[in-house]
């Protein structure tokens, strides 16, 4: 009698092979999102959850998805002022107003 899956004879179900392409869509649209956090808090000096606000600020308002903005932002293939937006550093803080 033929063993169940897994079994190192067998193919994955369908179902499985799909899961598992997904699940590697989704770790490289983490990676090149992670890239792009990465790329605009070095860029801009600010942390990499206010990197993200920005990212998706930006895709958000232009209704772009998140991962083709971060990848333009990887490669570069944004508009030189769409990469200055995301990039501008945030003006230094100077001393409190008094109160």
């Amino acid at each position: 009698m033929p063993q169940p899956w897994p079994c190192s004879t067998t193919k994955p179900p369908k179902d499985s092979q799909r899961l598992t392409a997904q699940l590697q869509g989704a770790l490289n649209s983490r990676i090149t999102i992670e890239q792009a956090k990465g790329a605009i808090a070095q860029r801009a000096n600010i942390g990499t959850d206010e990197a993200f606000s920005r990212l998706r600020h930006y895709a958000r308002e232009h209704n772009l998805k998140l991962t083709d903005v971060a990848a333009g932002v990887v490669t570069r293939n944004l508009p030189v002022a769409v990469l200055s937006i995301l990039g501008q550093p945030d003006p230094p803080a100077g001393p409190a107003p008094p109160t």
